[in-house]
């Protein structure tokens, strides 16, 4: 219920801020979706949504969160690789951690047992 009401007010905040700065003319220089590239990133994100669905079962929640992590980082975020390896790895032993070991959620266990 608190994680749900502080979300709330984030997202409310946030809505809040975009409509007061459509209006004025301080507009971010550098665009998360440059007008040129957007379709070709919204298409590698859902191909990455749903590649993430499949292999989740085929090889399990941990190492299926880090490809996931490290395909977004590497492609639409354009990080390096150091950059990106580090974030799926940090991003998967959070979540693996997270779920099995505080919140006791059975997670997909694919063939690596992981």
């Amino acid at each position: 219920m608190l994680a749900s009401l502080i979300l709330m007010g984030l997202s409310a905040g946030l809505t809040i801020q975009a409509f007061l700065e459509k209006g004025s003319e301080g507009t971010h220089k550098h665009s998360f979706y440059p007008a040129k590239e957007t379709p070709r990133r919204i298409l590698l994100g859902f191909i990455a949504l749903v590649g993430f669905r499949y292999v989740l079962p085929i090889i399990g929640f941990a190492p299926s969160t880090f490809l996931f992590i490290f395909f977004l980082a590497k492609t639409l975020g354009h990080y390096g690789w150091r950059a990106s390896i580090s974030f799926g790895v940090a991003t998967a032993l959070l979540a693996y951690y997270l779920f099995q070991a505080w919140l006791r959620i059975p997670t997909p266990v694919g063939i690596l047992g992981i």
